[in-house]
């Protein structure tokens, strides 16, 4: 479409410079073609430029300010409601843990109170059996026969040696 000897019209359109084109664009074949294109190149290109530099009416760019703002704050509504919602599920979940966790102690609890019940049961029966083995006349409850320690064998210095015999 475009030859290579076809100048942008765009920078000399609004620059004000005087574009300067090639001669035998003027002569032989196609002459209107390439006038045609190259009138349409330049509609485009001022088109290009107003719309680029339309003035903007302020309400509307608040408006628009306004639309992006409510989709911020819908997007941030729609995320508090699934954090509160993942709240809740989380808080039901540690009430239950909670009382699993009570439920936990309580038993070990009961646990303890058993075991101190049982060896409270079983020191209470072996003093029962303790007086009635007294009763019958076996050795009183509470004395045992201790026996006493073996006195240490004599040691005598001599020199720098112990010795075990006192002779040497």
């Amino acid at each position: 479409m475009h030859n290579q000897g076809s100048a942008d019209m765009s920078f000399a359109l609004f620059r004000g410079d005087k574009v300067i084109l090639p001669t035998k664009r003027n002569f032989g074949p196609g002459v209107i073609e390439e006038a045609n294109e190259r009138l349409k190149e330049e509609i485009a290109a001022r088109r290009r430029y107003q719309a680029s530099n339309q003035p903007v009416d302020p309400e509307q760019q608040v408006r628009s300010e306004l639309d992006k703002t409510n989709q911020e704050l819908a997007k941030a509504r729609r995320r508090r409601e699934a954090l509160q919602a993942e709240l809740k599920e989380v808080q039901m979940t540690e009430s239950v843990l909670e009382r699993k966790k009570g439920k936990i102690v309580e038993r070990i609890k009961s646990i303890r109170n058993r075991k101190k019940e049982k060896t409270e049961q079983e020191r209470r029966r072996q003093a029962a059996m303790a007086k009635k083995q007294e009763v019958k006349g076996a050795k009183p409850a509470g004395i045992r026969k201790t026996i006493p320690p073996k006195p240490a064998p004599m040691m005598k210095f001599s020199g720098f040696r112990f010795s075990k015999n006192p002779g040497v």
